[in-house]
């Protein structure tokens, strides 16, 4: 080969290689699964109305499922996110008595004739019904309204997803959602009630939970969607099953008879389907005419149900992102450790989900009690327009715990903490549920000068308690 030659070579191309991702190929056995892509919203609204009936109908009508709507609530609200103000003064004190008095002012425009449009919602109320609609729909909607009348004059009325506008026809318009197509900024909300009356909410007037999961995205889907299917499914296999076991306790016979005309005639007709019907219950002594002779039906009995619908517990407690115990309520067989690794395992997929609440729901609706409550007069803080971002930073809230699965191990892990400085006695408190350091100290001087006036020693009795761990977890 001459060096003309090969360097001709070197100039052609290498060929395409036909190498690529095996989730790409086309296999027969999946006939269209199509790879083409669609806009998100697009996505979202062609089955956003379908989707939102089955998983309506699912947490209605199956057990599980409903559990699952139920858990959602409970584990990540639960009685409710409770507010907490932690203002320090230029000596970088806690400031006890205004602290206190934002949050007494709070708690009193939590109750329901104050925060609630329609005034039968209290604000942790709301919070479960906002996690319910987002469990079933993927989102949540409530409208700031505001009403001169009351003390803090605002507001919110909530808002069922049904009730987003199809009527509403645009290219930038998704189910209701207006928005900029450029940049994926919701402009507005169209509604629609019950009498088809129609009304539109600016944005920022409205607050609307979802999670995010692609850039654009302007409504959201729920998180059980791919387990809509899975759920119908173990539904009926159920169904099936009871429906089993009822007809075997049952008695089905079939009468051979060598002159048919004449046992039917003698027959009573069934009203609604004109039809001759017989029946004979347990015990009954049934005489035959002669050339007659009745034969029992004898269902097959169910094979090994319990095992497959546990497999088909299993996958649906994968999709919800719930232990498989807390879905399907069988704790059976479970050692102290394997529960303690699956509270831990729940306590932190629920962080950023509760986290995330707190973003949507919760933050602005305590900026808007700030700036309505000075506005009214009912909050005397005279710089809060100079330096707001000061009190919107004190603004705390307390998640819901779980209780402890052994409280003298984790107050012994949280004692240690302290002692080391690692863990801080407010942070201990908080995640207890307890409150404010000043409170407990409050409340501890209270019961000792009380057991001290009746005359026992309080810490001599709790100093000859044991406090040795049990090494046997099943004694927990």
């Amino acid at each position: 080969m001459s060096l003309i030659d090969s360097l001709d070579l070197r100039k052609k191309k290498p060929e395409k290689s036909v190498l690529s991702y095996d989730s790409s190929a086309d296999w027969r056995t999946h006939g269209t699964w199509s790879g083409n892509l669609v806009d998100i919203n697009d996505e979202i609204s062609d089955s956003f109305d379908k989707t939102l009936y089955r998983i309506r109908d699912l947490s209605k009508n199956y057990a599980h499922f409903k559990n699952i709507v139920r858990l959602s609530m409970d584990y990540i609200i639960n009685a409710g996110i409770k507010f907490k103000m932690n203002l320090k003064g230029d000596d970088g004190k806690f400031l006890k008595d205004l602290n206190r008095k934002i949050e007494l002012e709070f708690e009193y425009w939590a109750k329901p004739q104050n925060i609630d449009f329609s005034g039968r919602l209290h604000l942790n109320d709301m919070m479960r019904l906002a996690k319910r609609q987002e469990a079933q729909s993927g989102n949540y909607f409530y409208i700031r309204r505001i009403d001169k009348k009351r003390r803090i004059p605002v507001c919110y009325q909530a808002v069922d997803v049904s009730m987003l506008s199809q009527s509403k026809i645009a290219d930038n318009i998704v189910n209701g959602v207006e928005y900029e197509k450029s940049t994926g900024r919701i402009i507005r909300y169209h509604f629609e009630d019950s009498d088809y009356n129609q009304f539109s909410v600016k944005a920022d007037d409205v607050i609307h939970g979802f999670e995010t999961v692609q850039p654009g995205q302007v409504l959201g889907i729920s998180d059980l969607t791919d387990i809509v299917m899975l759920g119908d499914s173990i539904k009926d296999i159920l169904n099936s099953d009871l429906d089993r076991k009822a007809l075997q306790g049952k008695i089905l016979a079939f009468v051979k008879s060598t002159n048919s005309y004449r046992r039917q005639m003698g027959l009573d007709k069934d009203l609604t389907t004109n039809r001759k019907i017989e029946e004979f219950e347990s015990a009954m002594i049934k005489y035959l005419n002669p050339g007659e002779e009745i034969t029992l039906s004898e269902p097959p009995a169910t094979g090994d149900i319990e095992s497959f619908i546990k497999v088909m517990l299993q996958m649906l407690s994968v999709g919800s992102g719930f232990p498989y115990e807390l879905t399907s309520g069988d704790y059976g067989n479970m050692s102290f450790s394997t529960a303690r690794v699956i509270r831990l395992d729940l306590q932190h997929r629920l962080q950023p989900i509760q986290d995330r609440f707190v973003r949507q729901f919760c933050e602005p609706i305590a900026m808007d009690f700030l700036k309505y409550g000075v506005l009214s007069g009912n909050l005397d803080i005279t710089d809060f327009f100079t330096d707001p971002i000061k009190y919107y930073g004190a603004i705390q809230w307390v998640l819901p715990k779980m209780p402890p699965l052994d409280s003298l191990k984790e107050a012994k892990a949280s004692t240690e903490g302290m002692k080391t400085g690692v863990l801080p006695l407010q942070k201990v408190l908080d995640d207890n549920g307890v409150g404010d350091i000043e409170d407990v100290i409050g409340q501890y001087d209270e019961a000792m000068k009380l057991f001290s006036d009746i005359g026992i020693d309080l810490m001599s009795a709790w100093g000859s308690a044991s406090t040795q761990m049990q090494n046997n977890p099943a004694a927990v």
